[in-house]
């Protein structure tokens, strides 16, 4: 069905104009949806006029999401952050089937959080590799902008600002067996992995 509606428009030393608009009610489109498509995340919902009406217990642009444990039915809602932050429409993220997808940005800094509302931005980078807080396996960036190291595999914690020190001294240790075991040839002491010879070597 259609519907027309008269509009009329004033243009300035040209007088008045009335224009008629034809609204269309319904689309044809709408008699012939296609149930259980595949353009609906594996026949989750039926393609209508191209978009997706989910089936019972499935949400989401594509019906991609189930709401199988959902406090709400359907809900699409990710939970807000300090202040109100969410995710979607911060730039920080994006709300996928209720959780957060924090975004990833250029040299390893990205968001993280319940709603993406911290990043690794202010944490100090291992000065050698440029990587946040030492890398995976040598810390982790907190919300607040501090590294929180983790034990390396001697059980030792890593040590720096950016967890760039290693505690192990294995990497002093002459390992071609003239001086086994013996940390730095006894001329220093190891630090952050490295040999700070005394005085003198």
């Amino acid at each position: 069905t259609t519907q027309k509606d008269p509009i009329s428009i004033r243009v300035l030393g040209f007088g008045t104009f009335e224009i008629q608009i034809t609204e269309i009610c319904d689309c044809e489109c709408e008699a012939t949806g296609m149930p259980n498509s595949p353009e609906c995340t594996n026949g989750n919902g039926t393609l209508v006029c191209g978009q997706c009406e989910c089936n019972e217990g499935r949400f989401g642009e594509f019906c991609q999401c189930d709401n199988t444990g959902q406090t709400t039915a359907g809900n699409t809602t990710c939970p807000n952050g300090p202040n109100g932050l969410q995710c979607s429409g911060s730039g920080r993220g994006v709300c996928v089937c209720g959780t957060c997808e924090c975004q990833q940005l250029s040299g390893g800094r990205e968001f993280f959080g319940q709603a993406c509302e911290c990043d690794n931005f202010q944490c100090d980078r291992d000065p050698d590799t440029g990587l946040v807080c030492g890398g995976p396996g040598q810390g982790t960036c907190t919300c607040d902008g501090q590294c929180e190291c983790l034990r390396s595999q001697s059980g030792l914690l890593y040590t720096g600002s950016a967890c760039d020190c290693s505690p192990d001294n294995n990497t002093c240790m002459d390992n071609s067996g003239f001086e086994s075991n013996v940390i730095c040839s006894n001329q220093g002491e190891c630090m952050c992995g490295e040999c700070m010879c005394d005085q003198g070597y």
